[in-house]
């Protein structure tokens, strides 16, 4: 079973982000990324909820390894508000995701301008 640093690193690569992206996203040092990844110390428990959330893989995994790796408690799609439908991943989904780890990797200021400009549009 992988340890905790190598899903770390397995999560991060897999959405694409650097370790100075995923430290900007959970408000810590790009260091203690690295501690995290080379096993030297461990996140606390609400910075493994947000990676988890960040990565788009479950905290039971990411936490133990036990469990499947991509989120699947969520829905992948609204049927209306509040009714959750069981269905499989969708382009959309994948879109989303892309576009979720292409806006991770901007600096704050470019998230500002994406925003506005959504809401322009």
């Amino acid at each position: 079973m992988a340890t905790l640093a190598q899903r770390i690193i397995q999560a991060r690569k897999a959405m694409g982000f650097s370790q100075a992206v995923l430290a900007e996203h959970l408000g810590v040092s790009r260091s203690a990324c690295g501690h995290w990844e080379r096993g030297k110390s461990k996140p606390s428990a609400s910075h493994l909820i947000s990676m988890a959330q960040l990565l788009n893989v479950s905290h039971e995994w990411l936490a133990t390894g036990r469990g499947a790796s991509q989120m699947t408690s969520m829905p992948h799609r609204i049927a209306e508000e509040g009714t959750e439908l069981d269905t499989p991943p969708t382009s959309l989904d994948r879109d989303l995701a892309e576009i979720t780890r292409l806006y991770a990797a901007l600096s704050k200021h470019k998230r500002e301008l994406v925003i506005a400009l959504i809401r322009t549009l």
